[in-house]
């Protein structure tokens, strides 16, 4: 990559991994209401990114130990793609719902790695982990001279 691009992309993973919980709620909350965005964001004049968020209830009797085993390899992996910019492992709510995030530079470097062997793999974990949970996807952007990031839902 051009010295440019990769001053952008380290700048841009800066700002993603400033991201904080604004309400003790986030589990439940709307993902562009439950997090510092605009904030976090400031110093990024404009772009567009890929987020993908994952809202659960875990089960009761969830293997916690293979879930953070095969998570952690997951991570790894899209780490090792140079995509991801951003991940958030939430933590439980009373009611042990959970809200977990990934930003990514593009849909397209997401769906790539998705298809890697060991997102595969602690994807196949999702039956017996948890009682219910729904992927949502995201184009979220920021235009120049405006401070706020623009969220757009996308269809699945």
């Amino acid at each position: 990559l051009p010295e440019s691009e990769l001053e952008t992309g380290e700048r841009e993973r800066r700002a993603f991994l400033r991201l904080r919980p604004v309400t003790s709620a986030y589990q439940t909350t709307p993902i562009a209401e439950a997090f510092n965005w605009d904030e976090a964001l400031a110093d990024i004049e404009s772009g567009e990114w890929y987020l993908v968020v994952f809202r659960s209830v875990r089960r009761t009797d969830a293997n916690e130990r293979n879930l953070t085993e095969f998570d952690d390899e997951a991570y790894a992996e899209a780490l090792a793609t140079g995509g991801l910019l951003c991940y958030f492992a939430g933590d439980l709510d009373a009611e042990r719902k959970c809200v977990s995030f990934c930003v990514w530079r593009s849909r397209e470097e997401a769906q790539r790695t998705a298809l890697l062997p060991r997102h595969a793999r602690a994807a196949q974990l999702a039956p017996s982990t948890y009682e219910w949970y729904v992927l949502d996807r995201y184009t979220i952007r920021k235009v120049p001279g405006r401070s706020e990031v623009i969220f757009e839902r996308l269809a699945d």
